[in-house]
């Protein structure tokens, strides 16, 4: 589904050029969709979620072994578990060139529980063996790509920041917005989790409730994710709904989504951290204003007091006051949004990410 979602028009760019591309994933439904855009589908087996340290160096194996027989020039891995079982595997294999994208660091990066620190100290020590042996490294953001300089997990020259899978700024273009009475719509989309700020969402828009009544009307969308310990208790958000404060929608295909915000005021996004949020990155887009947490991720996509607002994580209100601002003022919000759109265009267009992308692949060949 990532490679899918967010990779597809980088790997039909190569094909379009002459590359041989192949998605090495593990078996599911977005397999035949792949094929179905002319990409090599190839199957390896891998638990998500396992920490085995014996199933782990199976994946690694088989990784492997689909390496040799494919023979690739250059090996490009998205996300934690792919990263560093990509190097080992490619390394095995010989592969000549090897890209890590590191596109956020996860859940593990913050909590602080005893679970938490050991398995985070586990990730940063296999990417310390790992990195290492990557030609190179790709951040979505600027604060990860410092950390990983300032704690020597990598160096200047083999690493790069390039923001994101890029978003294709013709087909995720403002539209015009219908006024609907007066009422203010305000809309948050991401997994029910913890992290992602849904409580504090909840809790600023019973608070705005209040005061601003049926002048205003808040959406989430998302579901929860199954097996996630953080995951949001589906009851709880159910009771929001029933008292009227907010509306739910699960997870809608990318077009529904698209009319969904495309017909919303304000987007907000309340995670705790993020690699580079895609759905920002689509508010962006589609000319939103936007308020999202002052953090590692978020921060990337507003300029503050430009097209939107920072707010302190966890910070209530913090929250509600920026929302307050927008809220009140549709001037400021079409203003916010059109400067928003103009940063879609200039910073996340899909063409001009692929463009960073190919650069890299050309030098790895030469």
């Amino acid at each position: 589904m990532n490679l899918y979602l967010f990779r597809l028009p980088i790997m039909k760019a190569l094909s379009e050029m002459g590359w041989q591309v192949y998605a090495i994933v593990p078996e599911g439904d977005y397999c035949r969709k792949l094929e179905e855009e002319g990409i090599t589908v190839v199957n390896y087996p891998i638990d998500r979620k396992s920490l085995n340290p014996f199933k782990e160096i199976r994946s690694v194996l088989e990784i492997a072994k689909v390496l040799k027989r494919v023979k690739p020039d250059i090996l490009h891995t998205f996300t934690a578990k792919p990263n560093i079982y990509g190097v080992l595997a490619g390394r095995l294999a010989k592969v000549p060139f090897i890209v890590n994208t590191i596109t956020g660091l996860g859940s593990f990066f913050i909590e602080d529980s005893l679970k938490a620190k050991l398995v985070r100290k586990m990730i940063l020590s296999m990417y310390r063996l790992t990195l290492r042996r990557a030609n190179f490294v790709v951040f979505q953001n600027r604060d990860d790509y410092n950390y990983f300089l300032k704690i020597g997990l990598v160096d200047k020259g083999r690493a790069t920041v390039i923001r994101g899978s890029g978003i294709d700024t013709d087909l995720w273009k403002p539209a015009k917005r219908s006024k609907n009475n007066g009422v203010v719509r305000v809309i948050t989309v991401g997994r029910l989790l913890k992290h992602k700020g849904i409580h504090e969402f909840l809790e600023v828009a019973s608070k705005l409730k209040k005061i601003y009544g049926d002048k205003v009307e808040f959406t989430v969308v998302g579901s929860p994710d199954e097996g996630n310990p953080y995951s949001i208790d589906i009851r709880y958000l159910d009771s929001f709904k029933e008292k009227g404060v907010i509306k739910h929608i699960d997870w809608l295909n990318p077009e529904e989504l698209k009319r969904l915000m495309s017909n919303s005021d304000v987007f907000v996004l309340l995670s705790y951290r993020e690699g580079l949020p895609r759905t920002g990155i689509e508010a962006l887009s589609l000319g939103l204003p936007l308020v999202v947490s002052d953090t590692v991720g978020c921060r990337e996509v507003v300029e503050e007091g430009q097209n939107g607002y920072l707010v302190d994580v966890r910070n209530t209100d913090s929250i509600a006051n920026k929302l307050s601002i927008l809220i009140e003022d549709r001037a400021l919000r079409e203003k916010m949004g059109a400067y928003s759109r103009k940063i879609a265009v200039k910073e996340y267009d899909v063409k001009k990410v692929i463009e960073k992308y190919i650069e890299i692949y050309n030098r790895a060949v030469g």
